[in-house]
């Protein structure tokens, strides 16, 4: 089996998170024609921005707007018009979507320890994330970003890449998912670098206690990955951690698939499930490859568990 550690090649990233004193929401998701007013002036707004006390938003016809407030709980919305900060502060606390209060705060300290500039657009097009493995021999060719030491929950928010063929643009790949006992539980073919396991149906994680993948090229015999385990997550209290988990995405915003994928890494990555998290954040990634705050908590998240290769 190999060992991968994620590494974060050239480009220092300066997080779109800002802190200010009294802000009153942080922007998990931002859709369509929305702008906020402080000071007088409008500008547009962007995911991750911080919402201050005293100040006006405009959401536009057919846009969407995905906010935390700083007591953790979230709101969605999607009716055009203008608020006032103040008015929805005070809505919220009354009703609201709460990310449960084990969480909240725990996801504003990460929300807010980063800086306040926004990342270069053309430096965030040119920006390579990626990951490199210390390999168990040299004729595998493919890394595919999978931490050491990963354990399945379950076969949701249980998605993974690779690093495309260099020498082939549009290449398609197989992907095959066996048991502990190397028997084959799914072949795929596709077209895209990255694969969810959820899509495979019927997978028992407990019974089988675990998966092995591996992914080669479908047409360059030289472009394959080595094997990489995913162990089946067998910890006494399993099921009392399904059991959060299932109550915590019943609270979950249900418009915004990104929003949902930042909040529940964070609830992956404070139980310390490491693959989970690095799915969710992965899914943000592909999902919105040019969002400069979802990135930027991608290389936050790399740092804080230990998965950057110097």
């Amino acid at each position: 089996m190999k060992k991968l550690i994620v590494k974060v090649l050239p480009l220092v990233l300066i997080s779109a998170l800002g802190y200010s004193q009294g802000f009153e929401f942080k922007v998990l998701a931002s859709k369509g024609e929305n702008k906020v007013q402080s000071g007088g002036e409008w500008s547009p707004i962007k995911t991750g921005a911080a919402l201050l006390g005293g100040s006006k938003i405009e959401v536009g016809a057919s846009s969407y707007l995905g906010l935390m407030h700083k007591t953790g709980k979230t709101m969605e919305i999607k009716t055009p018009g203008t608020y006032m900060i103040d008015d929805l502060s005070k809505k919220v606390l009354t009703g609201g979507s709460s990310v449960a209060s084990k969480y909240g705060e725990y996801l504003m300290a990460h929300m807010s320890e980063s800086g306040s500039d926004d990342v270069n657009l053309e430096k965030l097009n040119n920006m390579n994330v990626t990951g490199a493995v210390s390999r168990a021999t040299d004729d595998e060719t493919m890394d595919i970003l999978i931490p050491e030491g990963s354990q399945l929950l379950t076969t949701a928010d249980a998605f993974f890449r690779w690093m495309p063929n260099p020498n082939k643009e549009d290449d398609s790949y197989e992907v095959t998912v066996v048991n502990l006992l190397e028997e084959e539980v799914a072949r795929v073919s596709v077209s895209d670098p990255w694969f969810d396991l959820e899509s495979i149906e019927g997978v028992d994680i407990e019974s089988q206690m675990g998966l092995i993948v591996s992914v080669k090229s479908a047409t360059d015999e030289s472009y394959f990955s080595s094997k990489y385990a995913l162990s089946a997550y067998m910890d006494p209290n399993r099921e009392e951690l399904i059991k959060q988990l299932t109550e915590y995405k019943s609270d979950l915003p249900v418009e915004e698939d990104a929003m949902r994928n930042f909040l529940l890494a964070m609830f992956y990555e404070q139980n310390k499930m490491n693959f989970h998290a690095l799915s969710c954040y992965t899914k943000l990634l592909v999902s919105e490859p040019e969002n400069e705050f979802y990135a930027a908590s991608y290389l936050d998240f790399v740092k804080r568990a230990g998965l950057e290769q110097e």
